[in-house]
């Protein structure tokens, strides 16, 4: 989705960060707690999408027959 969206992707990390605030000033700990892993992997994640956002070859040769 960030390859995707691109520049706009920021947009996105900073709707997470306002969802977690929401959520914070609720009481709705669980679910401030997805928003705020999700924000706290955003580095990762846009630099994964920077990569091409694709598996590593290693996972999928887990399953490869020899």
């Amino acid at each position: 989705m960030v390859a995707t969206l691109g520049t706009k992707a920021e947009v996105a990390r900073e709707l997470a960060y306002r969802l977690y605030t929401i959520c914070e000033h609720k009481k709705r700990a669980q679910k401030a707690l997805s928003y705020d892993a999700l924000v706290q992997s955003w580095p990762e994640i846009t630099r994964l999408a920077c990569e091409g956002g694709k598996p590593g070859t290693a996972q999928a040769e887990l399953f490869r027959d020899e």
